[in-house]
């Protein structure tokens, strides 16, 4: 099993059930292993771990996620959905896994606009 390593939160993401955001200074890090942090890292959701894991300080506030990068990010995820899986069966994706594949809460509205803009002709 992979050792796990605390990386800094830069945007919400839930992960085991637990929220972690940046502004709680208790859930501000997270504890994943490489291969859990490797999606996160890339949608820049968690930052690079910490050298030092004995001082557990607060990093600083990164700049919040414009809307236009929110877009693109869940954009790109509903994407990556798989259509047998993660749609309804009315043909909408569905909010938990847009969740899952952004790593960030997302509301049922958000994800409707972005379908409404993205989806296939009918």
């Amino acid at each position: 099993m992979s050792e796990k390593q605390a990386y800094p939160v830069l945007s919400a993401v839930r992960h085991n059930g637990e929220l972690y955001t940046p502004d709680d200074p208790e859930r501000n890090t997270i504890g994943l292993t490489e291969k859990e942090a490797a999606v996160l890292l890339k949608l820049k959701v968690i930052g690079e771990p910490d050298a030092d894991d004995g001082d557990r300080h607060t990093p600083p506030t990164p700049p919040a996620m414009t809307e236009e990068e929110r877009k693109e990010k869940l954009t790109e995820a509903i994407k990556g959905l798989n259509p047998e899986r993660d749609f309804t069966q009315n043909g909408n994706p569905k909010v938990k896994a847009v969740e899952t594949a952004t790593g960030f809460d997302v509301t049922a509205d958000e994800v409707s606009a972005i379908w409404q803009v993205i989806k296939p002709a009918e």
